[in-house]
């Protein structure tokens, strides 16, 4: 198998040198790939958490815009309801004014009136007003209470 020079004639591992470019060139295929796979499960990712972000904040903000008036609206209708179930006679030793009294169990009536799911449309539609009009969006019940 060896020439006089000292050369083998075995030539066998010129043909290893084709399969390991091969194999080079399978591991080169597979790294794309894998890395485009990456790639697009990072963005994939990356959009999600952008919208688990945005909504996060769009709630924290709504919570925050949202509490006082809630709170607010919660002590009117307590405090309204409270002084019209109270009997007359408590009703003069807090309210002294007849007037005021009147006025009082008035702003119950009409409090009272409101459903607690009227109010929250009233407060949404409320909330559309103060948006520019491009940032305006309609409710999705499609139904609307009238002031």
């Amino acid at each position: 198998d060896y020439h006089g020079d000292g050369l083998s004639k075995d030539v066998s591992w010129l043909e290893d040198s084709d399969d390991e470019q091969d194999g080079a060139s399978t591991l080169d295929r597979e790294w794309k790939t894998r890395r485009e796979q990456f790639y697009n499960a990072g963005y994939r990712d990356g959009i999600s958490a952008g919208r688990n972000d945005a909504a996060q904040n769009g709630f924290n903000h709504g919570f925050k815009d949202s509490v006082m008036v809630g709170y607010k609206w919660g002590i009117v209708r307590g405090v309204t309801s409270a002084l019209a179930h109270l009997p007359n006679e408590l009703k003069v030793k807090l309210v002294q004014k007849e007037e005021v009294r009147k006025e009082f169990l008035s702003l119950h009536g009409v409090v009272d009136s409101i459903s607690t799911e009227d109010a929250l449309k009233f407060f949404y539609e409320d909330i559309q007003r103060a948006k520019p009009a491009g940032q305006r969006s309609t409710l999705e019940s499609g139904s609307s209470a009238t002031h």
